[in-house]
């Protein structure tokens, strides 16, 4: 059981790094956008970030946890296969929405949201905002990343979970405490209203606050706001 639960913190700790070097990139790649003397001001997304990263880790890693909780009665291989490629399939599209954002924020001026996703799956509407180098070395971009980060998930990451070898009544009580946990943290805490993007902001540079909000986080809630809006649309 400590292996499996040795895995769980690596793989959140995988997304962790993951998130800090996309705000890293975020930063070096717009210096003109941080205010003169704001510098250290730039180093506080660091902080502010970590919360909301927390919470979104928490959404990523809770279909490996499912998948583990049946591992634990159900030792078949297609289990390690199914979040083997979930995991591989979710790096490579958080991947493509991380350098997507960097490179259309100088346009653009916001984070990619549920009315913009659609540039995403129709390329050539970006063409019109960038040239022929940039959008080569976007292209690049995005193939290098989704390999360094499914390389560095390699180095960091069993390629299965770890099956529990313990006692059964292990197995029968650390899942119930477990999830509660995940659960708490995905709502930011156990208060009343769940975490939003405000909890990221903290200054009076929208740039700043832009890379501070956690990427995966504002697109999932951006969509799940204009489908409640679509839904809430009165029938023709």
């Amino acid at each position: 059981m400590l292996r499996s639960l040795i895995y769980f913190a690596k793989l959140a700790l995988y997304w962790l790094v993951f998130f800090t070097l996309y705000r890293i990139i975020f930063l070096i790649s717009y210096p003109s956008k941080i205010p003169d003397g704001k510098f250290s001001e730039a180093l506080m997304v660091f902080v502010y970030s970590f919360r909301m990263d927390a919470a979104t880790i928490a959404y990523l890693i809770a279909i490996p946890l499912i998948l583990w909780a049946i591992q634990q009665f159900v030792k078949k291989n297609f289990i390690n296969r199914t979040n083997h490629f979930y995991n591989i399939a979710l790096i490579s599209a958080i991947t493509i929405v991380c350098i997507s954002n960097i490179a259309m924020y100088g346009e653009w001026n916001a984070l990619i949201n549920y009315n913009t996703f659609h540039y995403l799956l129709s390329p050539a509407k970006i063409f019109p905002y960038l040239n022929t180098f940039e959008l080569i070395a976007t292209g690049l971009g995005v193939m290098a990343g989704i390999a360094a980060f499914v390389l560095l998930f390699r180095v960091m990451i069993l390629m299965v979970i770890p099956y529990s070898t313990g006692k059964m009544m292990y197995k029968l009580i650390i899942p119930p405490i477990i999830f509660p946990i995940v659960f708490f943290t995905m709502r930011g805490g156990t208060q009343q209203m769940p975490i939003n993007e405000t909890s990221a902001c903290f200054s009076e540079t929208k740039f700043l606050d832009h890379v501070s909000v956690n990427p995966v986080w504002h697109l999932g809630h951006m969509a799940f706001l204009g489908v409640e809006e679509i839904e809430k649309e009165p029938l023709p």
